[in-house]
């Protein structure tokens, strides 16, 4: 399985002595790449699937699950299935059928970040999840006309969408064959039809996608999904029993998964760096990264504490009372009565 993208911020880094990047990927612990002797960068016992396999023969280098930046996700390579026609309605690539299977790894496809698409006209597919006892939804779209079709748009003219279930590990999309009568009205502007699963964020239907000929084919293989992973097999209730194995460092704290067998760990609020890794999480100092006072900053644990200069008044934060002086509080509203006199 090839990996498309991480998602880590600059402080989740490698453990010591391991490779941090392959190719343009992030690979943070407890994630970690196969090293000579086989072991010792990723995390032990959490599993198939952290251990990372950087391929250089590739440019520029992908990276692979097992031998075949991550704080809450991980993105892969979508799978498409493409039919396409020419203009008399004959099937002239037939790939209507497409499945991904993760089940051999503690992974699954994220139900909150994924979702399923179906794009072109006289489109009708559908997904089934073999892992899901009788699980299977459909979507269809339709068009009759360029026209008809616009971009951004996703209900049904062009492009169809649906959620996808909570612990799907594998999955068969299979797009419908249509007639030839009804493809032959529309196959000289829309000659494909196409089905998949992607993340929501990371693909906007583009009226093009489907009335530029086949050019999608491409361009779909570099529309990522996202995968849910966790540590171990255990909630954080139980791993907290056994401390020896228990993954969250110093200044963080433990997560149920609500999609993976396991937990995750997350820094404490006002804590930064890997919460896999001694020493663990590490204090942000926000005096300076945020500036968060107009007065004085003092960096604290955790936390900051803002206060004003001897002989001003305030809280001393940006966006708060700030400080000012003690004559500035009450300022004197001055009042003039003027007196009018009239004549009869």
């Amino acid at each position: 399985m090839t990996l498309l993208t991480s998602s880590v911020p600059s402080f989740f880094g490698a453990k010591a002595g391991c490779d941090a990047t392959c190719g343009n990927i992030s690979i943070p612990y407890p994630f970690g790449m196969i090293t000579p002797g086989g072991y010792g960068c990723s995390i032990d016992g959490a599993g198939i699937g952290y251990q990372l396999f950087c391929n250089t023969s590739f440019q520029p280098p992908e990276l692979f699950l097992g031998t075949g930046s991550i704080e809450t996700e991980l993105r892969i390579k979508t799978i498409q299935a493409i039919i396409c026609y020419n203009k008399f309605g004959n099937v002239t690539l037939d790939k209507s059928v497409a499945w991904s299977d993760i089940s051999v790894s503690r992974f699954k496809f994220s139900y909150t970040k994924n979702v399923f698409f179906a794009i072109g006209c006289k489109s009708y597919a559908s997904i089934y999840g073999p892992n899901l006892q009788d699980y299977s939804i459909s979507c269809s779209s339709d068009c009759n006309s360029r026209e008809s079709v616009m971009d951004g748009s996703c209900f049904g003219q062009g492009c169809c969408q649906s959620t996808i279930p909570k612990g799907l590990n594998r999955y068969e999309i299979g797009i419908l064959n249509s007639t030839s009568k009804d493809i032959s009205a529309i196959a000289s502007f829309n000659p494909c039809s196409y089905g998949f699963i992607a993340e929501q964020n990371s693909y906007t239907f583009s009226a093009s996608d489907i009335l530029d000929g086949s050019n999608f084919i491409s361009k779909g293989k570099d529309i990522p999904m996202v995968l849910d992973w966790a540590v171990g097999n255990k909630t954080c209730e139980e791993a907290e029993k056994d401390l020896t194995s228990f993954a969250c460092q110093e200044n963080s704290y433990c997560i149920n998964s609500d999609n993976n067998p396991g937990y995750r760990c997350t820094c404490n609020n006002g804590y930064a760096g890997n919460p896999y890794l001694s020493p663990g999480c590490q204090d942000i100092n926000e005096c300076e990264a945020q500036s968060p006072c107009v007065g004085i900053c003092t960096n604290t644990m955790g936390s900051y504490n803002c206060s004003c200069p001897k002989g001003s008044l305030g809280d001393g934060r940006k966006g708060g009372s700030g400080c000012f002086q003690n004559n500035q509080k009450f300022p004197v509203l001055k009042i003039s009565l003027v007196l009018g006199y009239t004549s009869v």
